[in-house]
C-alpha cells in the first residue's frame, strides 16, 4: 500500500523489524503494520529517552488511507492559513 511517516517512540525497535502502530488522527485513529525503516534518539524528557522513528506502511485499509489523506490535507490547510511573520 506503500507511504511512510516519522513518529516518536518509547523504546528503540530495530531496523527490519516489523511494528504494528495505532496513529491518532485528531478525535479518530487507525491501526496500521509497519516495518521499522530506521531509529534515531530525539530527546530525552522526565519518562526517558525518546527515538525518532521511521516507518514504512506495510498494509493499511482504503478506508484508513482515506482517513490519514483527509487528517494531512486538513493539517496542511492549517499551516498555510497560521500566523504569519511581520513583514
Amino acid at each position: 500500500s506503500g507511504g511512510s511517516s516519522a513518529t516518536r517512540f518509547p523504546a528503540r525497535p530495530e531496523p527490519g523489524s516489523i511494528v504494528d502502530v495505532r496513529f491518532g488522527l485528531g478525535p479518530e485513529f487507525f491501526k496500521a503494520k509497519t516495518r521499522v525503516r530506521e531509529a534515531s534518539v530525539d530527546g530525552e524528557d522526565a519518562e526517558g529517552t525518546r527515538y525518532l522513528v521511521g516507518l514504512e506502511f506495510l498494509r493499511l485499509a482504503a478506508s484508513d488511507q482515506d482517513l490519514l489523506r483527509e487528517f494531512l490535507e486538513r493539517q496542511s490547510r492549517r499551516r498555510r492559513s497560521g500566523p504569519r511573520s511581520p513583514a
